[in-house]
């Protein structure tokens, strides 16, 4: 029993001993693996230099300029949401003057063509009256018998009286008639417009730099 027991002791040393050289060897390859990965990872820690506060705040920047660059995505209940609500414009707000506004009126001119009368008289020649004149019709005898007798047959008419016993008083006197007087005139007959076109300027209305008129 004891032989037993004394071989069973040795095997199980054994095979203690086993896995201890396993688990040794298990321990070592690790070992060797993390060393090897190590002196990569101090490569990489060299290559990959710390980052200063400067650097540091320049990513930070770029983060944040990314984060409001970037429009929101839109999702389609929101599109639905947007496209069912009516589009409201802005109501048009009346133009109001700048208050205490005081117009300075300036003068708006137009110009035309205007005609300017010049109206002259139309002349010609004419035989007018201008005025009368006495002419004589010679003596005649003015007898007391009421007749009036031209000088030529005064004496006749003397004698015919005294030999009739009549009286053969009376006594003379020239006629006279009236005979118009006429003479050649430059008359006016007429007008005519000797008038011409100029360019006249007026001013039409005022105005102000604000839009005002009068």
């Amino acid at each position: 029993m004891k032989n037993k027991s004394a071989m069973r002791s040795t095997e199980y040393m054994k095979k203690i001993s086993h896995n201890k050289i396993i688990i040794a060897s298990v321990i070592l390859v690790l070992i060797i693996s993390l060393a090897a990965c190590g002196g990569k990872t101090d490569e990489k820690a060299n290559t990959d230099a710390p980052k200063t506060s400067v650097t540091a705040n320049q990513d930070k920047d770029k983060v944040e300029d990314k984060g409001t660059d970037e429009a929101p995505v839109e999702t389609p209940a929101d599109k639905e949401t947007e496209s069912s609500q009516p589009t409201e414009k802005p109501a048009n707000k009346p133009t109001e003057k700048p208050a205490g506004h005081t117009h300075s009126w300036k003068e708006h001119t137009v110009s035309e063509q205007v005609w300017v009368s010049k109206i002259v008289p139309i002349y010609e020649t004419q035989r007018v009256q201008v005025g009368t004149k006495q002419v004589s019709d010679g003596a005649y005898w003015h007898c007391n018998c009421g007749a009036v007798v031209p000088e030529k047959d005064t004496d006749a008419h003397i004698i015919a009286h005294i030999e009739a016993g009549e009286p053969d008083n009376g006594y003379g006197e020239e006629h006279f008639h009236e005979e118009p007087m006429y003479e050649n005139r430059q008359v006016q007959v007429g007008t005519r417009d000797d008038g011409h076109y100029e360019t006249k300027t007026h001013v039409d209305y005022y105005y102000c730099d604000c839009g005002a008129r009068k």
